[in-house]
């Protein structure tokens, strides 16, 4: 008897073992006493991954604005490169300031800060812009105001379950754990108003659970269900993908240790049910779990299929979560603008 969860059931039984699978292997006798040969009519067929498909940092191209700040020798000069091309276009799109701030991190992370913050000030009310910069503050560890941008994103929607979790796990990384708790547990109690869970529970669940884990002795739980304090609560690896417009079209595909493949499709052709109702709970994200029999090297690869929107692309944040929940856990993450994956490419590669 096995138990497989996650994208290693999926891997190997396709949509059949979308929630997991228990695998149990029997033998079977003839009359004579010799074994018959059981055929496994469950595993997938067809998804050996023979593709060559290049690495997203190969195929990128950096804008002229970035191949001219790239020319700087100094970080004043990096500056005036940076003011003159603002003057010469103040119509700057969201790609614009992010792309800067990430070519200033090698120079200084807080003026990274000070030119992605023009976000907030031109896209106030943009939630798809709001949200690819709460992205990226919390890769600068800007936690303060990841916050103050998740709240805004809150406000503006209401009664999006994504926009109440942000926010609980923003206040989280600000050590406000107070704040986050009760978000928490108002969502897994289903205890706010207006806001729907459905399609989220499970990714709720799992983040209190660690919440507790982690930060139990912080907080107030008596009211908490027992189940929801488990002390040994830990996943090998855990792949969290979170895109800014719950109407993007893209592909992701897995490629487990044994060369196998299966594609997620969220499109309105191959899952049309998904995002409608991503759309009415308001959550744009997916959960992924490996465990199990996977060892060896896993490849990510994403496609970016829809409509091209220069001026607020969409974005891709993927998160690695490795030992999630134990005494060593570790955390990769990476931050896609969508309009550069027109062609698939390999995001991410790890060994589990």
């Amino acid at each position: 008897v096995a138990i497989l969860k996650g994208v290693a059931a999926t891997n190997r039984y396709g949509s059949l073992a979308a929630f997991g699978a228990i695998v149990i292997e029997t033998k079977t006798f003839a009359l004579t006493g010799e074994p018959v040969a059981q055929k496994k009519q469950a595993l997938v067929t067809g998804n050996v991954y023979s593709e060559l498909t290049p690495v997203f940092d190969a195929i990128r191209v950096s804008p002229d604005y970035i191949v001219a700040l790239k020319k700087s020798a100094t970080f004043e000069a990096a500056k005036a490169t940076y003011f003159s091309q603002l003057k010469a276009d103040s119509d700057r799109g969201i790609d614009y300031f992010l792309n800067v701030a990430r070519y200033f991190e090698i120079w200084d992370k807080q003026y990274s800060y000070f030119v992605v913050s023009n976000i907030a000030g031109i896209a106030p009310d943009n939630v798809k812009a709001l949200r690819a910069l709460g992205y990226y503050l919390e890769q600068l560890e800007q936690y303060d105001a990841t916050v103050s941008i998740y709240y805004q994103i809150k406000t503006l929607e209401p009664s999006s379950s994504q926009g109440y979790r942000d926010l609980a796990l923003a206040f989280t990384n600000a050590e406000r754990y107070n704040e986050a708790f009760e978000i928490y547990k108002g969502l897994i109690s289903r205890t706010i108003e207006g806001v729907q869970l459905d399609g989220m529970g499970k990714v709720i669940e799992n983040e209190l659970r660690h919440f507790m884990v982690r930060h139990k002795n912080k907080v107030r739980f008596s009211d908490l269900p027992r189940t929801l304090l488990t002390a040994d609560f830990r996943y090998d690896m855990r792949l969290v993908f979170e895109y800014n417009d719950p109407s993007a079209q893209f592909e992701l595909q897995f490629v487990n240790p044994k060369n196998k493949f299966f594609n997620w499709a969220h499109t309105t052709f191959d899952n049309k049910e998904r995002l409608l109702q991503e759309v009415a709970n308001g959550y744009n994200m997916q959960e992924y779990v490996i465990e199990g029999d996977s060892r060896g090297r896993w490849v990510i690869n994403v496609v970016d299929l829809s409509d091209s929107d220069f001026q607020n692309p969409t974005y891709l944040k993927v998160t690695l979560y490795k030992n999630y929940g134990g005494k060593y856990e570790a955390k990769e993450s990476i931050l896609i603008n969508m309009e550069e994956l027109k062609t698939k490419a390999t995001v991410l590669e790890f060994s589990y």
